[in-house]
């Protein structure tokens, strides 16, 4: 996840640049993922741009440590695991 972050925040720093292009971001997340809330935040407020169109995939292998997340779907984990 934290990985994630300067991917994140580097598009919505260069998005004006393209502000002309609608953009898709995939933030895989989770519930019980202790480092996902700041991805969350970053994620929502893109979700507030014009030109972004946000979606937030929750994934099942976090439910592990107790917390089971009652968005994660074993379709986003797969999706997450095509792209790696």
């Amino acid at each position: 996840m934290n990985r994630l972050l300067p991917l994140i925040a580097a598009l919505w720093l260069a998005a004006p640049a393209a502000a002309e292009q609608t953009v898709v971001v995939e933030l895989f997340t989770s519930q019980g993922c202790s480092s996902c809330p700041p991805a969350d935040r970053i994620l929502g407020e893109l979700a507030k741009r014009d030109d972004v169109i946000a979606l937030a995939l929750h994934v099942d292998y976090w439910d592990y440590l107790g917390w089971k997340d009652e968005f994660a779907d074993p379709t986003h984990t797969q999706r997450q695991r095509a792209y790696s």
